[in-house]
C-alpha cells in the first residue's frame, strides 16, 4: 500500500504458506477433501536438495516451518516423494 517493500522475499513466502494453511484448514472444516497442486518453492528434505539446492538459510527455516507447521496439521503428503520414493531429483522450469 505504501509502495515500499516490507520484509524479504523469503519472509513473504513463509507468510504466504501460513495464509494458505489457514484457508486450507477452513476448507477442511467445511468437509472438503483437498488436493494442493503447485510449486511451494521448498525442498522438503535433504535428499530433495540435489545437487545442492536451497541448503542454506533462509531456505532451511522455510523447510523447517513447512515440515513442522504446514504438512502435519493438514495431513498432506508430498506426491513426488510418494510416487518416486528415494529418487534424488528436482525440477526446474
Amino acid at each position: 500500500m505504501t509502495g515500499k517493500a516490507k520484509g524479504t522475499r523469503n519472509e513473504r513466502k513463509r507468510d504466504f504458506n501460513r495464509l494458505l494453511q489457514t484457508e486450507l484448514q477452513k476448507m477442511r472444516e467445511q468437509g472438503l477433501r483437498l488436493i494442493c497442486i503447485g510449486d511451494f518453492n521448498i525442498s522438503l528434505e535433504k535428499r530433495d536438495c540435489y545437487p545442492r539446492l536451497r541448503t542454506e538459510e533462509p531456505h532451511a527455516q522455510a523447510r523447517k516451518e513447512f515440515n513442522e507447521h504446514f504438512i502435519p496439521p493438514l495431513d498432506v503428503v508430498d506426491v513426488f516423494r510418494e510416487v518416486h520414493g528415494d529418487k534424488r531429483s528436482y525440477s526446474v522450469s
